[in-house]
């Protein structure tokens, strides 16, 4: 497996060893960051912030036994916390319940509020 040579200030730099030799860097770089997105990883390979060799590389390129590669301080996002809706929405939801009991709900929904699942906008 290809060994990290030194972790200064984040920055990392891998020694490609005969394992990965012949690996595309792109395949390379999203197995080794699984929670990168792909669009990241493109991203740093385009803006030269990946170097191999201390030289730019397009993400077609395979890697070589000996080749040393940087990669920048990358930050991997936690799962965020599902987003809640807005207070104003809420409220005007609550008003609108017009009967309630342990198996019915009678609403009266404004229009342009989503009642399918997925897409939670406010319409108009």
């Amino acid at each position: 497996m290809s060994r990290i040579l030194n972790k200064k200030s984040e920055v990392q730099q891998i020694s490609i060893d005969s394992e990965d030799e012949s690996r595309r860097i792109d395949n390379f770089l999203m197995s080794r960051f699984k929670g990168l997105p792909r669009t990241r990883i493109y991203q740093m390979l385009r803006r030269g912030e990946v170097r191999v060799n201390k030289g730019r590389k397009k993400p077609g390129y395979r890697l070589q036994s000996g080749d040393v590669l940087r990669i920048p301080p990358i930050s991997l996002e936690t799962e965020k916390a599902p987003a809640t809706p807005p207070r104003y929405l809420i409220d005007m939801l609550d008003s609108a319940v017009l009967f309630e009991d342990d198996k019915l709900i009678v609403v009266n929904k404004p229009s342009g509020i989503v009642v399918h699942s997925g897409v939670a906008v406010l319409m108009g």
